[in-house]
């Protein structure tokens, strides 16, 4: 995991910690938000050690739906891609374990939700932290359309607004309750953007298919307003790949673990109907890459050697690889 810079005074008086930053979308540690007596909320449990599998289950559990629709309209949909759970899942248990006593986790995640409604790229935004031994999320927009500035991670601005412990983010979807998922209440109502999550029990509960962990996340952390750039994507999803290819290669054989499937299923809802009409879908036949994709790849590759983000065995037995793909 890269450095993290503090970032003082951009949001009020809040001292913002950016973990991770994309197009659109952020990881950031912040100062905890008032409570609904306009008081500082108590402390939390920080710094919490969950998991990376253990995010990837939660992540991958959790569901939406329309509350005008009623729940046997089957109009649940997971509320993160399965390349949002592999992708953010390390650096939520990451930051988790960074986070102060008196301080948050925020997030923004996009991607394309085509089960939904449409094909159209949507953000859910939240707030997450631990107390009395219960994972918390507050949700803030969910599934909202990305429409707008791509570069802004401001956590108060739609769509990527994060929760808020004083009153709920005014919207039309909701997130459903299970087994090891329940509301926060005040004054015996629900709030319905606020789930407190047992981990336990819902990694007990939990019914998906046994597969490995996510993969090792590389990390790279960017000044506030300034997205990363197209070259450092691509350097960083290219050295993410190789690292998990070596890892598959070189690592012993480790137990599979009860996992959500990332990348050839969708999340299992705790709902047993529902699950056990969920498909599994084949995986995909990869043509052979063409002759420009091969070229960009060895450039890439050749890129990372250069800055010493790879050894010379590694680049010297990933160039041979692409090269015997010709």
């Amino acid at each position: 995991m890269a450095p993290f810079r503090g970032l003082k005074g951009l949001f009020g008086d809040e001292d913002n910690v950016v973990v991770w930053q994309g197009q659109g979308q952020y990881i950031k540690i912040v100062e905890q938000d008032w409570d609904r007596d306009h008081k500082r909320a108590p402390k939390n449990d920080h710094p919490a050690s969950i998991s990376a599998p253990h995010i990837a289950v939660v992540l991958a559990s959790l569901q939406a739906w329309r509350p005008e629709d009623s729940p046997e309209s089957d109009r649940s949909v997971p509320l993160f891609t399965n390349e949002e759970v592999s992708l953010f899942s390390p650096m939520l248990a990451d930051a988790l374990t960074k986070a102060g006593p008196k301080q948050d986790v925020v997030f923004a995640f996009a991607g394309i939700h085509d089960d939904f409604s449409s094909d159209r790229n949507r953000t859910t935004a939240g707030r997450m932290f631990m107390n009395e031994g219960l994972l918390n999320i507050i949700f803030g927009d969910i599934l909202q359309s990305t429409d707008g500035d791509a570069d802004d991670i401001s956590h108060y601005s739609k769509p990527h607004r994060a929760g808020k412990r004083m009153e709920p983010t005014s919207r039309d979807i909701v997130v459903n309750i299970g087994l090891g998922i329940r509301h926060y209440t005040v004054f015996e109502r629900p709030r319905v953007d606020w789930i407190m999550i047992d981990v336990p029990a819902m990694i007990a509960a939990y019914r998906g298919p046994e597969i490995i962990t996510p993969a090792p996340v590389v990390s790279v952390t960017t000044p506030a307003g300034d997205p990363l750039s197209k070259e450092n994507r691509k350097l960083r999803e290219e050295l993410a790949r190789l690292r998990k290819e070596n890892a598959g290669s070189t690592a012993p054989a480790q137990a599979a673990v009860a996992l959500p499937q990332i990348g050839n299923t969708q999340a299992a809802p705790f709902n047993a109907d529902v699950s056990a009409n969920r498909q599994i879908s084949p995986p995909a036949v990869t043509a052979a890459p063409a002759a420009a994709d091969v070229q960009g790849r060895l450039q890439l590759l050749k890129e990372l050697h250069d800055k010493g983000l790879i050894t010379d065995q590694e680049y010297d037995a990933k160039r041979k690889e692409i090269v015997d793909q010709i």
